[in-house]
């Protein structure tokens, strides 16, 4: 009897504990089924690239640098919405599944040099506080950075960009600076325009200045590349010692050669002036002879302003006059004489002022502000007539002019010769009308 009430008291305690621990360990083989179904549903979801930016997946957060140099992933590779406080360093590494770093932060440079991507890269909304380095990249399927934001230097040359893949930078935030050179082989567009940038056409307003994007297109397809010429605007790099001026020279100018062809191509009339216009100056500067082409461009804007030359006309008529005025009995009777034009005599104001009476005087001041007014205007009408005789005409009478006084002759010289010059673009400009 004793035997039995032992063993009862022994074995209840033990079957009370089973039953109770078996649906613990049942709920516990649930759970664990139930998170193993949602990683494999989200894994299914993005290898199908089907995002939802309202879902929350877990976040990573970096505290210290991040280093995959030279890494494999042969899975999905989703740091997706992951924060990295220092250094980001991925370079050398192969992707051969999904690549998703959706709704990062870069608090700090971003390496993703010479890597190679078998699949689609995804950086969509993520911010890049320091450099972005993808320099020397494989992209074998299309790269997103559409909604990102590019503090700082972009640095996306010497990529290998597979057949009918691309980079998207819709409504993008672009760096000042993007170096995306040497890139040769593009299949497909890459749209540059799509970016955030100030405006999305040309303002009314000429003289309002946009903020600019200089980028570098030297060595690459610049036939599959989109941007425009009045938020971007070209850069090269300096020449390094070692490297030939001229090889550089050769390569700038093929890249001014190939936008231009770009922008003609595509209708770009205000993009195809801008840059024309630079490129006038890189020739000139290449020569040495920067400051012709700063007379050019003031004269005539390279031949997109050819109705300055009414300005130009104006203001030499002004200031010839002007100065024809002072010197115009010594220009019409010692340097060149043109006929019909007389000595004009001058007033001396001593003379009125010798009259008798108090009333005689005041006679005599009034007649002569009236002689100063009439003698002013009739030098004023003369010197403008011997100005536009001398500027408008197209030879000069070597036996009227007086080589004796060198400085005048040479001043007359630059009269006729400016009129020379504005009769010539004058005629050019109604011509092409």
């Amino acid at each position: 009897m004793i035997r039995t009430i032992v063993f009862i008291l022994t074995i209840a305690p033990l079957l009370a504990f089973s039953q109770s621990a078996k649906p613990d360990k049942l709920k516990t083989v649930a759970k664990e089924i139930e998170v193993r179904n949602r990683i494999n549903s989200t894994n299914e979801l993005i290898q199908k690239n089907i995002y939802d930016l309202n879902n929350e997946y877990p976040a990573i957060h970096f505290f210290r640098p991040v280093n995959y140099n030279t890494d494999v992933f042969g899975c999905v590779a989703n740091f997706r919405r992951c924060t990295c406080d220092s250094l980001c360093n991925m370079s050398n590494s192969k992707f051969f599944k999904l690549v998703n770093f959706a709704l990062s932060n870069f608090h700090d440079d971003v390496r993703f040099e010479r890597d190679t991507c078998a699949t689609i890269v995804k950086f969509d909304n993520s911010v890049f506080n320091g450099t972005a380095s993808f320099i020397f990249s494989q992209f074998d399927q299309d790269v997103y950075f559409n909604n990102c934001h590019f503090s700082n230097y972009l640095d996306l040359s010497n990529l290998t960009i597979r057949k009918h893949s691309t980079i998207h930078f819709d409504s993008a935030t672009l760096p000042d600076t993007i170096d995306f050179s040497n890139n040769r082989l593009i299949d497909t567009i890459i749209d540059f325009t799509r970016c955030s940038l100030d405006a999305t056409s040309v303002p009314a307003n000429p003289y309002k200045q946009f903020k600019k994007y200089y980028i570098n297109l030297a060595g690459t397809q610049i036939s599959k590349i989109r941007i425009d010429y009045v938020h971007f605007r070209l850069y090269f790099f300096p020449v390094t010692p070692g490297i030939q001026e001229e090889a550089v020279n050769e390569v700038k100018e093929a890249t001014y050669q190939q936008l231009l062809k770009n922008f003609q191509d595509h209708g770009q009339v205000t993009s195809y002036k801008n840059l024309d216009i630079e490129y006038h100056f890189f020739l000139f500067d290449r020569l040495n002879l920067h400051w012709l082409g700063w007379f050019f461009y003031h004269w005539w804007q390279f031949g997109y302003a050819k109705e300055r030359i009414f300005s130009w006309i104006f203001w030499f008529l002004l200031v010839f006059t002007g100065i024809n005025y002072i010197f115009l009995n010594t220009l019409n009777f010692r340097v060149y004489n043109v006929k019909h034009i007389p000595l004009v005599k001058k007033v001396h104001f001593s003379q009125f002022m010798k009259q008798p009476t108090f009333f005689k005087k005041i006679w005599g001041i009034l007649t002569l502000l009236f002689m100063v007014v009439w003698l002013v205007v009739e030098r004023l009408w003369y010197s403008f007539a011997y100005t536009c005789t001398v500027f408008f005409s197209l030879t000069l009478k070597l036996e009227d002019l007086k080589f004796g006084n060198w400085g005048g002759v040479i001043y007359l010289m630059l009269i006729y010769t400016s009129g020379l010059l504005s009769i010539a673009y004058l005629a050019g400009y109604v011509l092409n009308k």
